[in-house]
C-alpha cells in the first residue's frame, strides 16, 4: 500500500497567503517602529532627568529661588529627595543596626516554602508541622523601597535641622502605630543605607495646584 503523505497538505487560498503575508510585514515594520519609539522616550527621560535633577535646580539655586512661576499659572517648585537601598552585601549590617536601634519594625520578613506540585494539601498545613515533614524553608526579610526612603529621609531632615549627627528622633516602630518613644540615634550609617540626596524640580499645572 502506498501512503500520500502530502495528502493533508492544506492549500489555503491566495488571498489568505496574501493577508499572511502583510500581516508578517506589519509585525515586521511595527518591531522596528517600537524598538525606535523606545530609544527616543529613553533619550527623551534622560533629558528630562538632566533638566530637572541638574540644570533647573542648579539654576534655582544659583538665584536662590526655592519655585518659579510661568506665564500660564504653572509653576516650577525644587523638592529635595532621597532615595535610600540595601545592598545585598550590606543588608545584615543594615538590619542589626535597624534593631539595635529600635527600628526593627520596618523590616519585614516572609518565609518562603517549596512543595512539589502534588503537594497542594500539604502546603496548606500550620507551619508548626514544618520541621516533622522535613519542608525546606526559607526566612526572607526586607524593608519596603518606600518605608525605606521616608525613613532615611525623615532622619536626614531631623540631622540638617539641629546641626548635628547625634539626635533623638520620635520611634514609630516602623510608621505604623504611634509610640512616645524618643531613641537618641549615633552617627548614622549613610553608606549601609546607600543613601542619595539630590533637588528636583517638579512642575504643578494651574488647573491642579491646591
Amino acid at each position: 500500500m502506498k501512503f500520500d503523505y502530502f495528502a493533508d497538505e492544506i492549500n489555503p487560498p491566495a488571498n489568505t497567503l496574501e493577508k499572511l503575508r502583510d500581516f508578517s510585514k506589519k509585525i515586521h515594520d511595527l518591531s522596528y517602529e517600537i524598538l525606535e519609539m523606545e530609544g527616543k522616550l529613553a533619550k527623551k527621560k534622560e533629558e528630562y532627568k538632566l533638566l530637572t535633577q541638574e540644570t533647573v535646580p542648579e539654576i534655582m539655586a544659583e538665584l536662590q529661588m526655592k519655585s518659579f512661576k510661568m506665564i500660564d499659572g504653572s509653576e516650577l517648585v525644587i523638592e529635595n529627595k532621597v532615595v535610600a537601598s540595601i545592598l545585598a552585601e550590606k543588608k545584615e549590617d543594615a538590619f542589626n543596626w535597624l534593631e539595635e536601634n529600635g527600628y526593627g519594625g520596618i523590616i519585614k520578613s516572609k518565609i518562603d516554602l517549596q512543595f512539589s506540585r502534588n503537594e497542594v494539601e500539604k502546603a496548606k498545613e500550620v507551619i508548626k508541622i514544618l520541621e516533622e515533614n522535613d519542608i525546606h524553608t526559607h526566612l526572607n526579610r526586607n524593608v519596603h523601597p518606600v518605608t525605606l526612603n521616608a525613613f532615611v529621609k525623615e532622619i536626614l531632615s531631623y540631622s540638617k535641622e539641629n546641626g548635628k549627627k547625634n539626635f533623638q528622633i520620635a520611634n514609630n516602630d516602623g510608621f505604623e502605630d504611634d509610640v512616645e518613644e524618643v531613641k537618641e540615634i549615633k552617627d548614622f550609617p549613610h553608606d549601609i543605607f546607600n543613601i542619595y540626596e539630590f533637588k528636583q524640580c517638579k512642575l504643578k499645572s494651574a488647573k491642579n495646584k491646591r
